[in-house]
């Protein structure tokens, strides 16, 4: 049996359960930190905003499909993300990468290029993947692209507390 701590209730559950189960038994519990990954709500917001700033007319980055958006992002700001927290699961995926690849951003550009495109959202943790998106908001408002976000969505994806700014 497997019990996923993630909220108050599942905490009662798994304490009710450790409190009934029978000793005779011979069963065994671990305890196991697993890193959370990127919510739904989250990936939401990501992707209404990368369809947004598709519509954007910047200069250097007019036509961009929210695909390329989204590779431009993750080497902006994911893959600083990553490399600081290496002991995450996107971290050691960036680190296993890197190892493969063998080069650095500036050693090889083809390399680099397949490291990002590689490096996924998905092994972001929902924290990590906050700051990610506060730093999508942030570099679209230092640049006045507008972008949809629906406050119950947005509330969802950056958590009751966040205090960044959007337009």
């Amino acid at each position: 049996m497997r019990l996923r701590i993630d909220s108050q209730e599942a905490k009662g559950n798994a304490i009710k359960c450790l409190v009934d189960c029978d000793v005779e038994s011979g069963m065994q519990f671990i305890l196991d930190d697993v890193d959370l990954t990127r919510t739904a709500a989250q990936n939401s917001l990501m992707w209404m905003i990368y369809t947004d700033m598709e519509k954007t007319a910047i200069n250097e980055f007019s036509g961009s499909t929210k695909n390329e958006w989204n590779e431009m992002m993750k080497e902006k700001f994911l893959i600083n993300i990553y490399e600081r927290d290496i002991n995450t699961k996107g971290g050691r995926h960036l680190l296993a990468l890197q190892e493969l690849g063998g080069a650095g951003k500036d050693e090889n550009k083809d390399v680099h290029e397949i490291i990002v495109y590689l490096t996924s959202t998905t092994r972001a943790t929902p924290k990590q993947f906050s700051e990610y998106l506060d730093s999508v908001m942030t570099w679209c408002n230092d640049r006045a692209i507008t972008y949809r976000h629906p406050s119950d969505l947005l509330s969802r994806a950056m958590g009751a507390t966040w205090s960044g700014s959007f337009k």
